[in-house]
């Protein structure tokens, strides 16, 4: 079953999250990426920002001599750098957009395919819409620069909708309204996909195969992620990304195995994506408490091989 998944998609892990010291984009940043670029159970890893150039010149190299696929996730950086592509104030904006596409530069500079980005805090409900509208100009000009500094392959720009109302408190936000987004700026001529958290979609109140028909034709990326949402009170309430397992968690292996039969009823394994031979779907759980990090990693690792072999059996 591990070979049958690797025809159909790399397997990634969000190494930030499994190892929640480097968010910041300091700490032992080379360390964590190695242990999960030694693990040949991953053959893709999804990183974040680093503040020391000469650590993301090392990183850049370790990535490309270990074969692996690479995503870079600007969700850590857009949160503490407060880049709101919706904002709407225009300096902000324009300050926000010119901090995005300093991040778009260290994707390519580490090699990524695909380069995720959010949509930016939740308004007044009176101020939604002008809101997106000045996130959709953002995402093309951001678009537009992306595919201005290609070299052989374009980094590719993935937007990944949030809760609205349960932790991060997002403008995008419910899956028909991500969609929208993407469309309006291809519309206008910009080239912008989507990434969809398993964790997120619970958050939304959406069902995982009600989201996946909608964003069918624009969702080319996934993530498998567990929350908990019975108690506010929780240090792992929202979207802290606990393990699968964990008590009162609102995700286990049969939802995985869920999504993964929803993707292939979708085609999501089969289907062209615009970065690659195959999907990315990474796993993002991180260690909570006195858990031990690699502990938790192995049980999600144990948790989607169980989850990918009872969904190929019932095909």
């Amino acid at each position: 079953m591990d070979s049958d998944r690797r025809e159909y998609m790399d397997l990634g892990v969000v190494q930030y999250v499994s190892f929640p010291q480097v968010i910041a984009g300091t700490g032992p940043v080379i360390e964590t990426i190695k242990r999960v670029l030694a693990d040949e159970f991953f053959s893709a890893i999804e990183i974040t920002w680093m503040e020391d150039p000469l650590i993301k010149e090392q990183v850049a190299n370790l990535l490309r001599d270990s074969g692996m696929r690479v995503v870079y996730a600007g969700g850590p950086p857009y949160a503490m750098q407060q880049i709101h592509l919706s904002a709407l104030d225009k300096g902000e904006r324009r300050d926000s957009l010119e901090k995005a596409k300093r991040l778009v530069d260290d994707a390519y500079l580490l090699g990524a395919e695909l380069h995720l980005i959010t949509g930016g805090p939740d308004t007044a409900p009176e101020d939604r819409e002008r809101a997106k509208g000045y996130l959709v100009e953002c995402l093309v000009a951001l678009s537009e620069y992306a595919d201005s500094q290609v070299s052989d392959r374009p980094v590719v720009l993935s937007l990944e909708p949030t809760d609205r109302d349960v932790h991060r408190n997002g403008l995008i936000g419910p899956t028909v309204e991500a969609v929208e987004i993407v469309r309006e700026v291809r519309r206008q001529g910009g080239a912008v996909w989507l990434t969809l958290d398993q964790s997120h979609l619970a958050q939304l109140g959406e069902v995982v195969e009600d989201s996946l028909a909608v964003a069918q034709g624009y969702h080319v990326h996934m993530h498998v992620a567990n929350c908990l949402l019975n108690d506010p009170e929780s240090p792992i309430y929202g979207d802290e990304h606990p393990r699968f397992g964990v008590e009162g968690g609102e995700l286990g292996v049969e939802d995985v195995t869920a999504l993964f039969e929803s993707l292939w009823g979708f085609g999501f394994f089969e289907k062209p994506v615009p970065y690659g031979e195959r999907p990315i779907v990474s796993v993002e759980v991180k260690p909570h408490g006195d858990e031990d990090q690699e502990i938790v990693l192995a049980n999600t690792k144990r948790v989607v091989e169980n989850a990918w072999a009872r969904a190929r059996l019932g095909t």
